[in-house]
């Protein structure tokens, strides 16, 4: 079932945290219309932020209580996600745009004035287990949308970047500076050492392709599955 997302909704996900169930996310940033989001994971949990997670007060959304957004914690969801439950608010134009201001995304120049926790420094700090904790649920879920993704497309090749250039250039370093998703560059980054430990080229992982002063570097996901296939055997 496809569902009708729009930023600034916040969801209940569907995840194997034992520790907060369900889970929250809100929809940050439409990526391909009416197709695919970014999502930012949400909690409850209004004790244990860092400075990289912001409290949404009452006023600013339409629930009826606070939610913690943690905004370093953003994961690609297309309509049809198993992971998407039930749309329970959303949060409003202000406390989008405390969000952007936030990572820096902003193309205001605006303050700060949401609740903001400090920095984590030690290991010990409990704010740091949590981080981590949050970074498994974030990677589950990133997984299971850019599988789906990957595996709709026929022949298992997706285009990622297309640019101008009249230079030669090195795949890698391409990626690096134009590649702007995280989740994909992540994708990227484990496939590559995959197909290195198992014996495959770049080449075969990363195909490019000149048309005039446009390239377009695209990924062969049915060569990471060998690669992940040829590791576990």
């Amino acid at each position: 079932m496809n569902n009708k997302l729009s930023e600034k909704q916040i969801w209940t996900l569907k995840t194997k945290d034992e520790i907060y169930n369900p889970r929250l996310g809100v929809v940050y940033r439409e990526i391909v219309k009416d197709y695919s989001y970014e999502i930012m994971l949400a909690s409850t949990e209004l004790d244990l932020i860092s400075d990289a997670d912001m409290i949404m007060p009452t006023k600013h959304t339409t629930l009826p209580y606070s939610i913690s957004v943690h905004a370093n914690q953003i994961f690609p969801a297309l309509t049809d996600a198993d992971f998407l439950q039930n749309q329970i608010g959303t949060i409003d134009d202000t406390a989008h745009e405390q969000l952007k201001q936030l990572r820096n995304e902003s193309h205001e120049n605006i303050e700060i004035k949401f609740e903001v926790g400090g920095p984590i420094i030690f290991h010990s700090d409990r704010r740091y287990s949590m981080m981590l904790h949050n970074l498994s649920i974030v990677n589950q879920l990133g997984q299971d949308a850019l599988s789906t993704v990957f595996i709709n497309i026929p022949d298992n090749v997706v285009p990622l970047i297309t640019f101008k250039s009249k230079k030669e250039i090195n795949i890698i370093e391409a990626l690096d500076t134009k590649l702007k998703n995280m989740q994909t560059k992540d994708l990227i980054g484990r496939s590559l050492l995959m197909a290195y430990d198992s014996g495959m080229s770049i080449e075969e992982l990363l195909v490019q392709e000149e048309d005039g002063d446009s390239k377009t570097i695209s990924f062969n996901y049915e060569i990471a599955e060998r690669a992940k296939a040829v590791l576990v055997a």
